[in-house]
C-alpha cells in the first residue's frame, strides 16, 4: 500500500516488466531543489578570504540566532598576532560587532521585546548591560552603517561588523573582521568600513544571483 501511494504521487515508478521500483520525477525534483538550496557559507568564503587579506584581520560570516549570533565560517588573518577563529561558536549579539549590526536592522520595539524578560549581560566592563544602553548603541550603528566592538566580548580585541540583508532571498547575515587593538590607527575605521561595505555588497549580489 505504501509503494502504491508513492507511485501515485510520482515519488517512485514501477518497471512494467520486472516490477522493480525506481526513483520517480517527484523525488528528482526534490533532489534538484535541495541542490539549489542556498549555502551562504560557500558564497561567503571567497569574500571572507579577500577581507582577511585586505584588512589583515580575521574575517567571519555571522548568522543571527535571536539574542545570539553564530559564527558560521571564518578565515584567519596571516598576522603573527591575530584574533582567533570563532567558527562554530555562539556569542551574545550585543557584544559582537556583526551582532550589533544585525540588531540595528530591527526596530526599537522589536529590541525591547527581545530583551524584555532578561536585559543584556556584560561579559566585560565595556559591554552594554541595559536595554536603554543597547538602544543608544544601535542608533549609533544605524547612523554609521557598521558596528565596532572595542573589547566588549573579549579584552584587547577590536572588531568591526556590518549587516548584509537580502529581503528577496529572506537572508540576514553579518560580516566582521577582528584583530588585536594594536592594529588600530587614525585610518583604520575608514579603511575597514570601506572594505566591509564592498564585501557586504558583493555577498548580497551573490545571494541574489543564486536565489533567482
Amino acid at each position: 500500500r505504501l509503494m502504491a501511494m508513492l507511485t501515485y504521487y510520482d515519488f517512485v515508478r514501477q518497471h512494467p516488466v520486472d516490477r522493480s521500483f525506481r526513483i520517480g520525477p517527484a523525488l528528482i525534483d526534490i533532489g534538484l531543489t535541495a541542490a539549489r538550496t542556498l549555502d551562504i557559507r560557500t558564497l561567503a568564503r571567497p569574500i571572507l578570504t579577500r577581507l582577511a587579506e585586505s584588512t589583515g584581520m580575521t574575517a567571519h560570516l555571522v548568522l543571527p540566532r535571536g539574542r545570539t549570533v553564530l559564527f558560521a565560517d571564518g578565515v584567519e588573518s596571516q598576522r603573527t598576532i591575530r584574533a582567533a577563529l570563532r567558527t562554530g561558536s555562539t556569542l551574545p549579539a550585543h557584544v559582537t560587532s556583526a551582532g550589533k549590526a544585525l540588531l540595528a536592522t530591527l526596530s526599537d520595539e522589536q529590541l525591547r521585546q527581545m530583551y524584555a524578560r532578561k536585559p543584556p549581560e556584560a561579559p566585560t566592563d565595556k559591554s552594554v548591560s541595559s536595554v536603554a544602553a543597547l538602544l543608544r548603541e544601535v542608533e549609533t550603528v544605524r547612523r554609521a552603517g557598521y558596528a565596532i566592538n572595542h573589547g566588549e566580548s573579549e579584552a584587547g580585541v577590536l572588531a568591526m561588523g556590518i549587516a548584509c540583508i537580502v529581503p528577496d532571498a529572506d537572508v540576514a547575515a553579518g560580516l566582521s573582521v577582528a584583530g588585536p587593538e594594536s592594529i588600530m590607527d587614525n585610518t583604520w575605521e575608514e579603511r575597514t568600513a570601506r572594505e566591509l561595505r564592498e564585501s557586504a555588497s558583493d555577498l548580497g549580489k551573490q545571494i541574489q544571483t543564486h536565489t533567482l
